[in-house]
């Protein structure tokens, strides 16, 4: 794997300028709300609680499939598809999600509040001779390296997102453990707000991410009510007094 540079971007024109210009093969994109988190899926930034690695997936998986019986329309027809389903609803799992969409990466590194510059990720994946085959790997438990999982548009959030994602077997930082070629892009943390309200009127933002009730609620919340790093437009406003 190829760790290349970090690139710093201050509005939406810049970054979809770089992409446009600059990449020709297929990239996968994630967004960071802060630069200093980890590369890692989110199996690996929970505390286990005494119990293993694996165990602690299985048990939060097999819980997930048991509860979700009564409210969701299909069963699960292999691990790949629950692995999936679980992760957009939460479940830390060893899947760390990507996104086709380099503006979907960059709405969730601009989404919330960071005192600390956000990024995004942006990976070249190329590993042909470890193409995943889920018929011969039946569960994503059994991977030995990294691969890459493109899940089929089995749930709204995965479609909304252009989601994939990353298969890890361990918890490892070691970047050389990656196939491929991985590379950032900051975004300045005074640029954060400005960032956020060019991709809404760019039709980015929650209700389109997350098309569910959750979804158009928050994205109603975010429309009428001012984030607190989004500057109040009023406060600036001056009138003459009255004569």
């Amino acid at each position: 794997m190829t760790f290349q540079h970090k690139t710093k971007v201050t509005c939406v024109t810049q970054f979809v300028d770089k992409f446009l210009n600059e990449l020709r093969s297929s990239t996968l994109f994630r967004g960071h709300r802060e630069c200093g988190w980890d590369l890692l899926p989110m199996i690996d930034r929970v505390d286990h609680g005494g119990l293993i690695r694996d165990d602690h997936e299985r048990l939060m998986l097999q819980e997930f499939d048991n509860r979700s019986r009564s409210i969701r329309e299909y069963q699960f027809p292999n691990a790949w598809e629950l692995h999936a389903v679980a992760r957009h609803h939460g479940i830390p799992t060893r899947l760390l999600d990507w996104s086709e969409s380099p503006l979907t990466a960059l709405f969730f590194a601009t989404l919330g509040q960071s005192k600390d510059d956000s990024v995004v990720w942006f990976y070249c994946y190329i590993a042909q001779d470890k193409s995943l085959d889920i018929n011969s790997c039946t569960t994503p438990m059994d991977v030995k390296d990294i691969v890459l999982f493109e899940p089929p548009q089995l749930h709204p959030r995965i479609v909304g997102q252009s989601g994939k994602f990353t298969v890890h077997p361990t918890s490892s930082n070691n970047f050389d453990e990656w196939p491929g070629f991985l590379n950032q892009i900051i975004i300045p943390k005074d640029k954060r707000a400005q960032i956020r309200h060019e991709l809404f009127r760019l039709g980015i933002h929650y209700h389109n991410m997350f098309p569910d009730l959750d979804g158009i609620g928050t994205h109603i919340y975010n429309t009428w009510c001012r984030q607190p790093d989004e500057p109040n437009p009023f406060a600036q406003q001056s009138y003459p007094a009255d004569p």
